[in-house]
């Protein structure tokens, strides 16, 4: 699962962007955390240091992209 969203990271920054805030393992946690707690986006995205918008992003990536496989 990390290759296959290291690849899709890859395609999405051919042309240059800010890195993500958080490397691809901890994305892969966060969702994981968030579905299997099934608590609030912000209580997840205040252990990784994030905001809660870039919680959501990261979650609707990964289950987007697993969708996708």
């Amino acid at each position: 699962m990390v290759q296959v969203i290291r690849n899709f990271e890859n395609e999405k920054f051919i042309a240059g962007g800010r890195p993500p805030k958080l490397i691809i393992e901890d994305q892969i946690l966060l969702m994981l955390q968030y579905y299997r707690e099934y608590c609030t986006l912000f209580s997840v995205a205040s252990s990784y240091n994030v905001s809660e918008t870039t919680a959501w992003r990261y979650k609707q990536e990964i289950k987007d992209l697993k969708l996708a496989v």
